[in-house]
């Protein structure tokens, strides 16, 4: 009786799945996705679900309407907490969080969301300038880019397309 031959890329994530979660114990779940809402994984679609948490209505304003003009589909809210509602609640496909905020701040939120869904996309903002403390915290935590306040729109848009591009 011949032995089976276990190919190196076969193991240890297709013969144990568990592997996965004793390897990374923070790991709580993936994000689920409901029937009928596509992943959006490339620019093939022009339009993004994105979720803006910060407690200034200007920026969420501001935001909103570049992102729009952009062609994205734009959520708000004004404290992480809510955010975190909105981001079990909708199929979003990036957020841009404020870290200094009331309620549930942004690197709270951050973090809760970057370990709760390994596919969270977060580009974290904030308005202490000359501190780039919270910044670095925030990238720890999980946000994939960083800007201080105030920030060039266009960098930020940049950042967004290119976050989006990435699967």
């Amino acid at each position: 009786m011949a032995a089976a031959m276990i190919h190196e890329a076969d193991w240890p994530h297709r013969i144990c799945p568990l592997w996965t979660y004793l390897k990374y114990p923070f790991i709580s779940r993936q994000r689920q996705e409901s029937p009928g809402k596509i992943q959006r994984k490339s620019l093939e679609y022009l339009m993004a679900n994105i979720l803006v948490i910060d407690d200034e209505p200007s920026i969420r304003g501001l935001l909103k309407e570049v992102l729009v003009k952009a062609g994205h589909r734009v959520f708000e809210a004004e404290d992480g907490r809510k955010g975190l509602t909105l981001y079990q609640q909708e199929a979003v496909d990036l957020v841009i969080m404020d870290l200094l905020m009331p309620e549930t701040d942004g690197l709270e939120a951050t973090l809760q969301l970057t370990r709760e869904y390994l596919d969270a996309k977060v580009i974290a903002i904030t308005g202490a300038q000359g501190d780039h403390n919270f910044l670095d915290v925030a990238k720890l935590f999980g946000a994939r880019r960083t800007f201080e306040k105030p920030f060039d729109i266009n960098k930020l848009l940049q950042a967004v397309n290119e976050e989006l591009a990435v699967g």
